[in-house]
């Protein structure tokens, strides 16, 4: 490595862990995530109104918020039919489902720590 450069590699030390951390990781980690992924994995495709039936323990407001940034990433595809009526649909992309998987891994593997203790 040349002389006064840092290698990426290397955290910062004055950098909070938290401005490293890509935004698919901080999106995962948020109420609802696991949740909506692992639903839309069960399906090929959900309408809002079914999204907030089946997992009512998330308001509106935070399920249209994490399906926005989940959109946003390429995790989740949004079809809006004209109608009438009116209707939006969410489904999985070929990286949503990845993700998806990747989810379901960490709750099994969670629920198997859980039983242990």
């Amino acid at each position: 490595m040349q002389p006064g450069k840092t290698d990426p590699n290397v955290r910062s030390i004055g950098r909070s862990p938290r401005e490293e951390e890509p935004e698919l990781w901080k999106t995962f980690q948020k109420r609802g995530t696991i949740e909506l992924l692992t639903l839309l994995q069960s399906d090929e495709e959900l309408r809002m109104r079914d999204v907030l039936e089946a997992i009512p323990s998330i308001s509106k407001q935070t399920l249209v918020s994490r399906l926005n940034e989940l959109d946003s990433l390429e995790i989740v595809h949004r079809r809006v039919n004209d109608g009438p009526p009116v209707s939006t649909w969410y489904s999985l992309t070929a990286l949503g489902t990845e993700v998806a998987e990747a989810a379901e891994i960490l709750v099994r593997v969670g629920s198997k720590s859980s039983k242990k203790r």
